[in-house]
């Protein structure tokens, strides 16, 4: 081969090296390449997939009203809310004012009974973690159904209560017509009724954090600078120092100039071999596991529907004993709770009689004046509901003279000759003896007057 051939084949080989070794520093600089756009997009995308879903908020108002409102302690109110959706209620908070001075609260939910509240579906309580903040109280499981009205009550202990609404708002909210409170009653009795609401409070599903406005955030950019060339240094020079910019031209490098050999070398064509093919590898098919949806949980059932009210039998007199009846219900409940109650004489301001929780009762001296009544409360997995039987006649002493319920009768024919017999009738007060006197009187029934002798039945 010509001298000149062999250099110009010489050079153009240098050439071809050098070039493949600037292309693998700049891939190599290109993947170890991590701008700081490329830092703050992933801290963006951190703290997005650290957020955490919340519970679904089933009723009430998550904003912290402007009005600070307080209840005595003892003292409940109850706000009217329209449920958000379906679903199980398993927390309740409520936002405590800055100036709140109660140790402790009760917080709870009742049944809508033409638009007031009516029996007590379910309720907590808990000490009050900070004044000016949410504080939360873990409830039972209780179903909500979307669309249906119910009332949040709040009770507060060991001081007034100071929790936030709004004046004039969209709803109305009632006072409970009993003082000293320490549960909320299981049946709610409206003392007044007021037009502060919203409650800033609400139920969720779940034990969630309390929901609070953002703290402002500082924007990070992740856009890289136009018409900027700058990168980390990686690669090096022709002269082996690393290079400030992978992208500036790499110096020729001088090759040595090769003498040819003394007697020109033999060359052969060389030999061409037949490219080998390798048939494609294809990775083994990956077997997902089939996905499954979801259990949907379905709706709560209905609670139970009183079809007809309890009742009371027995004499209404000191040491006698009333007895109850359930009364009809649909619903299928599960279970039944009885509670006797003590009312006026117009069967009005009822309250419960401590420890008289069984189907009967033994009218005792303290009833002696009142009415007494029986509430029955049936439960179903839906929730609870209560109904009443009428009061009772007023209650008398045990140690009176004997009261006459049914009068005496008189049975035979009157008949000269015939013989008239005589029953004692109906008494209450436990009469030890009785006495007879036969009388005779006009055709008109006036006017009589004893016959002698006469004296037994």
């Amino acid at each position: 081969m010509p001298k000149h051939q062999t250099r110009a084949r010489v050079a153009f080989a240098a050439t071809i090296a050098l070039f493949s070794l600037f292309v693998v520093s700049s891939v190599a600089a290109a993947a170890s390449w991590h701008p700081a756009s490329g830092h703050a997009a992933s801290r963006v995308r951190s703290a997005l997939s650290s957020t955490q879903a919340q519970p679904a908020v089933l009723l009430g108002d998550r904003t912290v009203e402007p009005q600070t409102d307080s209840l005595p302690s003892g003292r409940a109110a109850a706000f009217r809310f329209r449920a958000l959706s379906s679903g199980y209620a398993r927390s309740i908070y409520l936002y405590i004012g800055s100036t709140n001075a109660a140790g402790s609260f009760t917080v709870g939910i009742y049944r809508d009974s033409h638009g007031h509240p009516g029996t007590l579906m379910v309720s907590g309580s808990g000490a009050v973690s900070a004044a000016g903040s949410w504080s939360t109280v873990p409830i039972a499981r209780t179903g909500l159904l979307s669309g249906v009205t119910y009332w949040v009550a709040v009770l507060g202990r060991g001081g007034t209560l100071r929790y936030r609404d709004r004046l004039r708002g969209s709803c109305s909210s009632e006072a409970s017509v009993q003082l000293l409170l320490s549960t909320l009653p299981a049946s709610w009795r409206t003392a007044s009724v007021g037009a502060s609401c919203p409650l800033s409070a609400y139920v969720t599903t779940g034990v969630s954090s309390p929901v609070a406005p953002p703290a402002p955030e500082t924007p990070v950019s992740t856009e890289v600078p136009s018409g900027s060339t700058e990168a980390p240094p990686t690669g090096t020079s022709g002269s082996g120092k690393a290079s400030s910019n992978p992208l500036e031209p790499v110096a020729p490098v001088e090759q040595p100039t090769l003498e040819p050999p003394v007697s020109p070398p033999v060359e052969s064509p060389p030999a061409e071999s037949p490219p080998v093919e390798s048939p494609p590898v294809e990775p083994p098919p990956t077997e997902q596991p089939p996905s499954e949806p979801p259990p949907v949980e379905p709706p709560p059932p209905a609670p139970p529907v009183n079809t007809a009210a309890p009742s009371v039998s027995g004499l209404a007199v000191e040491a006698q004993t009333l007895s109850a009846a359930g009364g009809t219900w649909s619903g299928s409940p599960t279970s039944f709770a009885y509670q006797w109650q003590d009312c006026n004489l117009l069967g009005l301001a009822c309250v419960d009689i401590q420890g008289a929780t069984s189907t009967t009762y033994a009218l005792l001296a303290a009833d002696v004046g009142d009415t007494v009544r029986v509430k029955v409360t049936a439960t179903n997995a839906g929730g609870s509901v209560s109904a009443y039987s009428v009061p009772t006649s007023a209650v008398i002493a045990a140690l009176s003279a004997p009261l006459n319920l049914l009068a005496p009768s008189i049975t035979g024919q009157t008949v000269e000759g015939q013989t008239l017999k005589s029953t004692t009738g109906t008494w209450t007060g436990n009469p030890t003896a009785f006495a007879y006197q036969w009388q005779d009187c006009s055709a008109q029934g006036t006017g009589c007057q004893n016959i002698s002798g006469a004296s037994s039945a």
